[in-house]
């Protein structure tokens, strides 16, 4: 229960694994699942490398760090290649990761839950800062948030993950995200999205603003699935994504028919040919109104919108201005 600090002399000091399966470092509180609030493993961790078994080839076993019912943690200027999971979160209050480097692994940080950990006061992620790291060749996901409220993920690079950042996914059954913030982040090469929010939980995020994009062909850069707009949490706006090669789509909504704010997306940069999808289905009600608003583009380009109901008989109307 008492402070912790971990440093070295920047990237050639640290700890390197090469056996399969093993975690170099955990800080852990007694009780992770209720120890939410009480400071527990208050920790600092900076200049220093978390060599794993998969070296810089994407994958490998084991963790770099493991922090379980642990909060107050500042990590800055950290190495972390080579592992299944770079950084994993249990039970996590007050967490800031900065200027680091978080590559080569299956997972880059992964905030894992199990079913017994959502009940109040345990086992989300709650104010996080993700802030000015490079996010790079992470085999399925750079940052992974289940759940939690405030997140704050800025002034990141996300370069060649298979999906940069999920919020919500799609195995946190129960889990809940309120507030998330994702802004000024740079995305290329993404192999599945850029941005994922939903999946079975419940997502309202605050904003998607400010981002930049290079996008693949056929990926959707920025996926909403089952989000919730209630209380007017969610607005995406001032993005601006440019094809790689071919087209893409910009952004997919389904699985709700709540509005979701789209304004001031910028439509520079795409490349002569490409096709760009908006894509907005499962409309669960006739009458609804503003289901998916587009605003403005600074160039003209060839787009396809896309209004599909969840069921027979229910009229739906399509509109570009």
């Amino acid at each position: 229960g008492k402070p912790i600090t971990v440093f070295g002399d920047g990237p050639a000091t640290g700890i390197k694994v090469s056996a399969a399966g093993i975690t170099a470092l955990t800080i852990a509180g007694t009780a992770p699942l209720t120890d939410v609030g009480r400071y527990i493993g208050r920790a600092t961790i900076f200049n220093m490398a978390f060599q794993g078994p998969g070296a810089f080839a994407p994958g490998g076993t084991g963790t770099g760090i493991f922090f379980n019912g642990a909060q107050g943690i500042f990590c800055d200027n950290l190495y972390i290649n080579g592992w299944e999971n770079g950084i994993k979160l249990t039970a996590v209050d007050l967490i800031t990761v900065q200027n680091s480097w978080i590559q080569y692994n299956t997972y880059g940080i992964y905030n894992v839950e199990n079913a017994a950990s959502f009940a109040y006061p345990g086992g989300t992620l709650n104010s996080g800062c993700f802030l000015g790291t490079k996010f790079l060749h992470n085999a399925t996901c750079g940052l992974s948030i289940w759940g939690g409220t405030s997140q704050n993920v800025s002034g990141n690079n996300f370069v060649d993950n298979g999906r940069a950042i999920e919020v919500a996914a799609a195995l946190g059954i129960n889990c809940v995200a309120v507030g998330t913030q994702i802004y000024g982040n740079y995305f290329e090469d993404s192999t599945n999205n850029d941005i994922y929010v939903g999946g079975a939980g419940i997502a309202r995020v605050g904003k998607i603003c400010g981002n930049t994009s290079l996008v693949n062909t056929g990926v959707i850069a920025i996926r909403l699935l089952n989000v919730s707009n209630a209380g007017g949490y969610g607005s995406v706006s001032n993005n601006q994504m440019s094809a790689i090669s071919g087209g893409f789509t910009e952004i997919s909504q389904a699985g709700s028919a709540e509005t979701w704010d789209v304004d001031t997306q910028n439509g520079s940069g795409y490349r002569s040919g490409s096709v760009i999808t908006f894509s907005k289905t499962g409309v669960a009600a006739a009458g609804s109104s503003n289901i998916f608003t587009v605003g403005t583009f600074n160039l003209s380009m060839l787009g396809i919108l896309t209004v599909r109901a969840s069921s027979a008989g229910i009229g739906t109307a399509k509109v570009f201005s």
